[in-house]
């Protein structure tokens, strides 16, 4: 078997996660080093600066570079080290969200005004009716699309059930901490608008289609997809599609401190083919210029030591997919959390050298085990960034700490005996930058362990 990660994938436009486990088995070299584990948040106070105006400026190198067989293992750094431009590097208190009726409430009215929300997508004469009648007062009685539709919702027309078979939506005949969908009849495209939530949760999810699903320009796998994002541009301008999201987050309460990450072109799909196109816009948190960095997936290697901490909760962070007609296509806000304290204003970070150690110690933890079918075996890491992370804090299930983090971006390269080529694995792996211990702020804590 391939010397292969446990890796799990979260992607866009579904609120469930979607595991891959692939199992590593293999030998183990033994390190020079033991691995550091924190027991307590202890650090943490010890590693706070002084208020005495001092500023403090962490001393690092632009590049690293390095190269050297260690415990087996044909380790490469060739690194840019980024890092952001402040003076301070704090540690903030994180309060994991639970979104109640209210919330929920004020979410139904600000995408639909009428909070006309029904408990199933069924479809009635009445719906039927309004969309013909929206359909035959915007084309000749030539166009042929319109024509062919008209004719399916006559026949979709005499089956379907009066008004009164749709069910309206109520947070009564719902018990507490339950997931829950409701829906919103579209008569201007005959389609049904979702939410997706929990109540009492940190999770949610709207699209303004609960048939389509959007595909980001850098997930595209199809030769057909691939084509149309380089076909198609939204007649909507980035810089306008980012207003919008942000008008957004802030009539639905988003916590300030989610900055924007990135954006890409993004199309929406159905069984029909292409339906739209768009921006789709992600927002991370952010804590003194020190922003957490989005990544769909995580890995942990067997035989590597675990985690010291992990996420309290599952990975946080929001997108929102504007498409070029300026309307809200999906909302989704993930693992939400709000910042209620900041426990220091700046911390001493472990000395750049000693994280350098570190890192080599934890890539050889992570990749110095290997069957005998593998032939050849390699890291080649490209990039060194300080960022921050959410990692959970002992016996305190609903809170976590922001803190300075190490992202090491690199490549796994791995060939079998008999295969010409190696197979390469795009990897990351974060060190708390305050005392050097690996963390794993992507996997929900609760996950690991299992």
């Amino acid at each position: 078997m391939p010397n292969k990660p446990n890796k799990y994938r979260l992607p866009v436009g579904t609120l469930a996660l979607v595991v891959l486990l692939l199992i590593l088995s293999a030998c183990q070299p033994t390190p020079e080093k033991e691995p550091v584990v924190v027991k307590t948040e202890d650090y943490v106070a010890e590693a706070i600066q002084p208020k005495d105006g001092t500023q403090y400026k962490y001393d690092a190198p632009n590049n690293v570079e390095f190269h050297n067989e260690i415990s087996g293992l044909d380790l490469t750094i060739n690194a840019p080290v980024v890092i952001p431009q402040t003076d301070v590097y704090p540690v903030a208190e994180i309060e994991k969200a639970a979104f109640d009726e209210t919330y929920y409430r004020n979410v139904m009215r600000f995408f639909y005004p009428d909070e006309q929300w029904v408990e199933t997508p069924q479809e009635t004469k009445r719906d039927i009716l309004e969309r013909m009648s929206y359909l035959t007062s915007l084309a000749e009685e030539s166009d042929t699309d319109i024509a062919n539709e008209l004719i399916e919702l006559q026949q979709r027309l005499a089956t379907a059930p009066d008004d009164s078979a749709a069910i309206p939506f109520s947070f009564n005949d719902l018990p507490g901490k339950t997931f829950f969908e409701a829906y919103h009849y579209n008569e201007n495209t005959a389609t049904y608008a979702v939410l997706v939530a929990q109540m009492n949760g940190n999770t949610y999810q709207y699209r303004r289609d609960s048939d389509s699903y959007w595909v980001r320009e850098s997930n595209a796998e199809t030769l057909e997809q691939k084509n149309d994002f380089t076909s198609t541009n939204p007649k909507l301008e980035s810089e306008s599609a980012m207003g919008i999201a942000q008008d957004a987050m802030k009539n639905l309460g988003a916590d300030s401190n989610m900055k924007f990450s990135f954006m890409e072109k993004a199309i929406a799909y159905n069984d029909k083919g292409l339906q739209g196109i768009g921006w789709i816009i992600f927002f991370i948190r952010d804590c003194g210029g020190l922003q957490a960095t989005y990544m769909d997936e995580w890995r942990i290697w067997k035989g590597s030591p675990p985690p010291s901490n992990a996420a309290p909760w599952e990975s946080e962070y929001m997108y929102v997919i504007v498409d070029e007609n300026g309307k809200i296509a999906q909302y989704d806000v993930r693992g939400a959390g709000e910042q209620v304290a900041i426990i220091a204003e700046n911390t001493q970070l472990m000395p750049f050298d000693d994280i350098l150690d570190r890192i080599k110690q934890q890539l050889v933890y992570n990749h110095a085990y290997q069957e005998n079918h593998v032939e050849e075996y390699s890291v080649m890491v490209n990039e060194i960034r300080l960022a921050s992370a959410l990692i959970n804090v002992k016996d305190r299930r609903d809170i976590g700490h922001l803190v300075p983090t190490w992202e090491v971006m690199y490549e796994f390269h791995e060939r079998l005996k008999g295969e010409n080529e190696p197979t390469v694995y795009h990897c990351r792996v974060c060190l708390n930058a305050i005392d050097g211990s690996y963390i794993e702020p992507k996997a929900y804590i609760g996950r690991i362990a299992q």
